[in-house]
């Protein structure tokens, strides 16, 4: 339908309004240029940043791996070699768990394989498996097994130590008299100590665990009660002090030194960047950024070699690859003075592969590679010579220490050796002078110095917390057995009524040392709302812990109430608030005439 023309009248009507809008000023684009500016510039430097950011990036990256380059070319890897390593280091790690022989019930194994867990043996501890595969939703840490000690998930090259010691110490001439004294320097979080803990419950020998940060030493002594290792005692020190303060008194001590974990490649990747060793000095010391670390490291050596009764071992270990730390560390030890550095005393090495029973396959490819040139070498080398040479070589192999890489076992990297305390020289009575001599014994009626708040229970007292416990847990500490009734270490607290277990420190010498303690033992039971109305006796979550799943009521718990249980105890809620500020104070009371330190924290 065609449209109506417009009347003229109309027209003219549209034709103005039209004339005035195309006459009508336009709005000038100028007014938006200053915000296009802006947005401009600001996509720009946006663009620039991203561009310079990717570029630093990538230089970063190509200076890291050049790191690691020189890092592997010193640690003789070759081309497959070093791409075998790589490649092991982008598998998942593998979990691994040790069987706690404390607390462990026959059926263990065969409980676990019905939950669905797959498991194979790690080579070098029979009560060691790798977990294959674990129930589906099943987090290993908060499994029950874990929760009740019956099993402790631990790095299956973390296990290397222990059984060194373990091995060694079964050669070791003990007399009748005295037990074992084996001292952890590092020891927190414990799988270390929970499995020399282990063994030593067997020998009915004295653990002594130490951890510079008081924190993880609560972990640590947690991790100790629910492995069921009683007769222990966890220290808080900086451990560069131990040979001061128990000098001569241990027969093995483990120096797990903090170190650059490059060895944890698997878990962290940067860890193998960010402890790449770098160029050397000149004068062939560590790099600038291990020296410091480096320090510490041979300090805690020389600390624990103190600490260490002549005939004694030594175990030194790191998680790092890195030969400044790790050989070198053991060549300097060897070639230490023994007049002037090591007491009077000196140091040879102990074949791991052979004490282990290593295959000769297996041995030649976890061996300790040759050492870094020692200051003698630095001569040579200095002459032109690059090469290390044939003695040095021979040295590496003399060395016995064992060197595992992820490559060879499927496992984190892990390095360990082991050292005996040989003969004395006229420098050691100048050295150690009389604080190697060991106080007077005290009296069987009198509180250890350490705990010289406690008294001890009576006879009554004690038989009747020992029924108590047996009827409530069918359970007591071994190491307060039925033929120790006539020497009871159970001693209590009159302020708030704990009563605690304190450990069997052996001959005298260990006090000094003791006053650092978290706690003087296990804390059993206390007076207060009982359910003995009788003893008015409690008995105590630790004690519990201690006891697992061997106990009858253990049974009614479940994984959700053992996790709280665990919680209390390693939080110290189930202990009086005074007892740690008086143990403060004992330890403030020794040392008030001392130099104030720096809070030591590894």
């Amino acid at each position: 339908m065609r449209r109506a023309p417009l009347a003229p009248r109309s027209f003219l009507a549209h034709l103005d309004r039209d004339w005035a809008q195309a006459a009508a000023p336009r709005p000038s684009r100028s007014k938006y240029r200053p915000m296009l500016d802006v947005v401009v510039a600001v996509v720009v430097v946006v663009v620039i940043v991203v561009v310079a950011l990717v570029v630093v990036m990538f230089l970063l990256s190509l200076f890291l791996l050049l790191l690691l380059l020189l890092e592997t070319v010193r640690l003789g890897l070759k081309t497959l070699e070093l791409r075998r390593l790589l490649r092991a280091c982008a598998r998942p790690s593998r979990k691994s768990f040790r069987i706690n022989s404390i607390k462990a019930q026959p059926d263990l194994l065969a409980r676990l394989k019905a939950e669905g867990w797959q498991m194979s043996p790690v080579p070098w501890h029979s009560d060691g498996f790798f977990v294959e595969a674990a129930p589906a939703g099943d987090l290993l840490g908060r499994s029950r097994p874990h929760l009740t000690g019956e099993i402790y998930f631990q790095e299956a090259t973390s296990m290397l130590p222990g059984e060194v010691l373990r091995a060694v110490l079964s050669t070791l001439e003990v007399s009748s008299s005295r037990r074992l004294r084996v001292l952890d320097a590092c020891a927190a979080p414990g799988s270390k100590s929970t499995q020399l803990g282990n063994w030593l419950e067997g020998q009915e020998g004295l653990l002594v665990a130490n951890e510079a940060d008081p924190v993880r030493a609560e972990i640590l002594r947690t991790n100790l009660l629910r492995a069921g290792v009683v007769n222990c005692l966890v220290t808080c020190s900086d451990g560069r002090d131990l040979g001061d303060l128990a000098p001569e008194l241990f027969d093995a001590v483990l120096m797990d030194v903090p170190c650059s974990c490059e060895g944890n490649a698997r878990k962290d990747p940067g860890s193998l960047l960010r402890g790449s060793g770098g160029a050397p000095s000149n004068d062939g010391t560590p790099p600038i950024w291990h020296r410091s670390l480096v320090e510490k490291q041979w300090e805690l050596i020389r600390s624990g070699w103190r600490a260490l009764r002549p005939g004694g071992y030594l175990v030194y270990s790191t998680c790092t690859f890195n030969q400044w730390e790790n050989e070198a560390q053991c060549m300097k030890l060897l070639e230490a003075d023994a007049a002037t550095e090591l007491g009077g005393f000196r140091a040879s090495a102990v074949d791991i592969a052979a004490v282990l029973n290593f295959p000769p396959s297996a041995a030649s490819a976890v061996r300790g590679i040759a050492p870094l040139p020692s200051e003698k070498a630095q001569g040579q080398r200095s002459k032109g010579q690059t090469q290390i040479s044939p003695e040095s070589a021979r040295l590496g192999v003399q060395l016995g220490a064992l060197r595992l890489s992820p490559q060879s076992f499927d496992v984190e990297g892990f390095f360990v050796s082991c050292f005996r305390k040989e003969g004395s020289t006229g420098a050691h009575e100048e050295f150690f002078g009389t604080r190697s001599k060991p106080a007077a014994s005290a009296s069987t009626a009198m509180a250890p110095s350490y705990a010289s708040d406690l008294r001890p229970l009576s006879a009554s007292e004690v038989v009747k917390l020992r029924s108590l416990a047996q009827s409530c847990l069918g359970f007591w500490p071994e190491s307060e057995s039925e033929s120790k009734k006539t020497k009871s270490n159970l001693w209590e607290d009159p302020r708030s009524g704990e009563i605690w277990l304190l450990p069997d420190l052996g001959p005298p010498g260990l006090e000094v040392l003791a006053r650092h303690a978290k706690a003087p033992g296990l804390l059993v039971a206390r007076r207060g709302r009982c359910s003995d109305p009788a003893s008015r006796l409690e008995l105590s979550d630790e004690l519990m812990l201690v006891a697992g799943d061997r106990v009858g009521s253990a049974a009614g718990l479940s994984t959700s109430e053992w996790a709280e249980l665990l919680s209390r105890v390693e939080s110290g809620r189930h202990i009086s608030p005074g007892r740690s500020e008086r143990i403060g104070n004992m330890v403030a009371e020794e040392t008030v005439d001392e130099e104030e330190e720096d809070v030591i924290g590894y």
